[in-house]
C-alpha cells in the first residue's frame, strides 16, 4: 500500500477514539508497510471530552505517504475527526511535526502500560525505566504542588505584597532542601511546578493571567 521508493521514519500523532475501536485500529495499522510501532490508549482528564477522555496514541516507522492514507482512510472519513481546532473546538488528531527525542517520544506512549508494540523486550525494558523515572518526577512534583497549596496564603500574599512574603519559586527550592530530596533540581522543574500552582482552580480568583505571563517570562 505504500511508495516503495519513499523512506520509512518514525512518526508521532494521535486520534480521539475510543478505546473500544483499539484492536480494530491496530489491526488496520498493521496492513500498511509499517516496521517498528507503539500504539497506546491513554484517558486524560482534562481534555477529549467528546470521548470520554479516551484517546489513542502512536508512534510508528512508516512512510509520511501511508501515514496520509490512514489519516484519511480512518481518522477523517470513518471518524470524521477535525484535523485542526476550529471554533472553539481542539483537533481530534495530528501528527508532531518533528520529533526532538525519539526514545522519550517512546518512554513516554508506554508509560501507562497499556499498549501494543512489536519492539523487543530489551527496548522496552529501557524505555520502561525511562517512563519509570518521569512518573517519579511527576509523583515529586505533585507532592510538592500539594504542599504548596495548604500554605498557598504565605505565596498569594507575595504577589500582593511585592514580595514581602515567599516566592512560589523559593517554597519550592526550601522544599527540596528541607526534605533532603535526592534529586537535582532544575529552573524547568521549579518552572513546571510553579506554574501548576498558579493553574489550579482554587487559586483563580486571586491569581491574573499577567501573572501567570510573568511568571512565564512574556511580560
Amino acid at each position: 500500500m505504500s511508495d516503495s521508493v519513499e523512506a520509512h521514519q518514525w512518526l508521532a500523532f494521535f486520534a480521539c477514539i475510543e478505546h473500544q475501536y483499539f484492536d480494530d485500529i491496530v489491526t488496520i495499522v498493521q496492513e500498511y508497510d509499517i516496521q517498528g510501532y507503539i500504539i497506546a490508549k491513554e484517558t486524560s482528564k482534562l481534555s477529549h471530552q467528546d470521548t470520554n477522555g479516551e484517546h489513542i496514541h502512536f508512534v510508528v516507522q512508516m512512510s509520511p505517504s501511508d501515514y496520509k492514507r490512514l489519516a484519511d482512510r480512518v481518522f477523517i472519513k470513518r471518524f470524521r475527526l477535525r484535523g485542526r481546532a476550529s471554533k472553539g473546538l481542539s483537533r481530534q488528531y495530528g501528527k508532531v511535526n518533528n520529533i526532538e527525542n525519539l526514545e522519550r517520544m517512546k518512554a513516554y506512549t508506554i508509560k501507562d502500560s497499556n499498549y501494543t508494540t512489536n519492539l523487543d523486550k530489551e527496548e522496552i525494558a529501557k524505555l520502561a525505566q525511562i517512563s519509570f523515572q518521569k512518573s517519579e518526577d511527576r509523583a515529586l512534583s505533585k507532592e510538592i504542588l500539594d504542599s504548596m497549596l495548604e500554605h498557598k496564603s504565605e505565596m498569594l500574599d507575595s504577589l500582593q505584597k511585592e514580595y514581602e512574603y515567599m516566592k512560589p519559586e523559593e517554597y519550592v527550592v526550601k522544599y527540596f532542601r528541607q526534605n533532603n530530596i535526592p534529586k537535582r533540581i532544575t529552573k524547568r522543574l521549579i518552572d513546571g511546578i510553579v506554574t501548576d500552582f498558579y493553574m489550579d482552580p482554587s487559586n483563580s480568583k486571586y491569581i491574573k493571567d499577567k501573572d501567570i505571563l510573568n511568571h512565564l517570562g512574556y511580560r
